[in-house]
């Protein structure tokens, strides 16, 4: 959801969502206002896959080093190799 394309479904998705569950692929982590969303994350962020390069997160891959997340346990999204999956559950506050 990095592209304008996608802005009225995330701004949806934010402005009525009590909880939001996904990878990196989904809502970049500079949308979830620290204000407004506790994040907690799972897995490893090596970033996006080859298709969407251009889409790689600096802040959410030091969020990932800085937090030391759980291991997530099975894959998802894109990164169906639980070793490379992560995952993200923001919570309104």
């Amino acid at each position: 959801m990095f592209e304008d394309g996608f802005a009225t479904i995330r701004n949806f998705i934010l402005e009525h969502s009590n909880r939001v569950v996904q990878d990196d692929s989904g809502i970049p982590l500079a949308y979830f206002d620290p204000n407004k969303w506790s994040l907690r994350l799972f897995g490893t962020y090596l970033g996006p896959i080859e298709l969407f390069k251009q889409h790689f997160q600096p802040k959410l891959q030091e969020l990932f080093a800085r937090s030391n997340p759980p291991p997530l346990e099975f894959g998802f999204g894109y990164r169906w190799n639980w070793k490379e999956a992560n995952l993200m559950v923001a919570e309104r506050k």
